[in-house]
């Protein structure tokens, strides 16, 4: 069975990114710009986004977001069909628990570095269980929209797996509340939202979790957990492939080396090392682009570094293609770049 790549379908950005262009004013060019996607690759149905090209727009969107209840809308209109696979073998799971223990075991199938963590605790003298998630992005505004988005995408599923209102006993949110009232929240999850908790979690009772589910199919668990397992260990093999990859291109960037010679490094063939991007839906060039204009956005940003010096580490043979390559990946020149983005 091929595996699904470690990265997101450009459809559920292009919903946000839409949000954005339509009901904020927000244009599309500016929330491209510094990253390596392009109007034409969403225009695109194939087109597969990245795990950094996913991070660095939903960043992008996170900050020019004015809509400080986004991530919980979104997070809504994210049911089952998301899940893909793995949202089949939770609608089979005979119990609650039974279909989150396989959300948290297979959660790469869902976002390649969000983790979920299920545990016991006491909650109002009570025994319960306790999920908890550490989201993916650095930034601070994409954390807090990622995490009400996951929640509220959970919240969903669970809605439809059990084919019934589900509550969860309370909800916490590490960050603050930026929304003038917790009235969407509470109309979400109809229970105790808890902001600058330091943590982000959904406290869920015993009787939940034990619930049976009407479309359980104990007889195929076994054949899901497996199909589940088959996707998810290519996808960690080849995703650990490509990291491995980006930094050794990062080590020898002036020099360039061709794809045989990092086949080499890693003692694999370059037709092996071609097929693992392949299924990944990504390239040797790409990535030594992806590599190229990350070190060249810390270079115009952080530094006064001369577009010549950057051209040469860079590995150009002059400024001039580095001047063409940049544009390519922005739409604008490296001077452009700098003085948008230079940081005082």
């Amino acid at each position: 069975m091929p595996s699904p790549p470690p990265i997101w379908h450009s459809f559920e950005i292009q919903q946000l990114l839409r949000e954005l262009t339509d009901n904020q004013g927000a244009s599309l060019e500016q929330l491209l710009a510094g990253t390596t996607v392009t109007a034409q690759n969403l225009q695109n149905p194939a087109f597969r986004l990245t795990l950094d090209q996913e991070l660095s727009l939903y960043t992008r969107i996170a900050h020019h977001n004015n809509n400080p209840t986004l991530g919980i809308s979104h997070g809504q209109s994210l049911g089952l069909s998301r899940y893909g696979m793995l949202g089949q073998a939770m609608l089979g799971a005979s119990t609650v628990i039974e279909a989150l223990k396989l959300a948290v075991q297979f959660m790469p199938l869902i976002s390649w570095s969000c983790k979920m963590t299920l545990s016991r605790e006491t909650y109002q003298d009570q025994a319960c269980y306790s999920l908890s998630i550490a989201p993916t992005p650095a930034d601070q505004y994409a954390v807090e929209m990622e995490t009400e988005s996951t929640l509220a995408s959970l919240h969903c599923v669970l809605n439809e797996i059990v084919m019934d209102r589900v509550f969860f006993q309370a909800v916490y949110f590490a960050h603050p509340n930026r929304a003038d009232s917790d009235e969407v929240y509470q109309q979400v999850f109809q229970c105790p939202v808890i902001f600058a908790a330091g943590c982000n979690k959904v406290i869920l009772s015993d009787q939940l979790m034990s619930r049976s589910l009407p479309y359980a199919k104990p007889e195929q668990a076994p054949l899901m957990r497996e199909l589940c397992s088959n996707m998810v260990a290519p996808l960690r093999h080849d995703y650990n492939t490509v990291v491995t990859l980006r930094e050794y291109l990062q080590q020898h960037l002036p020099r360039q080396p061709a794809l045989e010679d990092a086949a080499r490094h890693f003692n694999i063939s370059s037709r092996t090392l071609r097929r693992r991007l392949t299924r990944l839906n990504t390239s040797y060039q790409s990535i030594l682009d992806e590599v190229r204009f990350n070190t060249a956005r810390r270079q115009l940003t952080q530094s006064q570094t001369s577009l010549d010096a950057i051209s040469m580490a860079l590995g150009y043979k002059d400024v001039r293609g580095f001047r063409i390559a940049f544009k390519r990946w922005t739409g604008v020149s490296p001077s452009a770049y700098r003085q948008q983005h230079q940081r005082p």
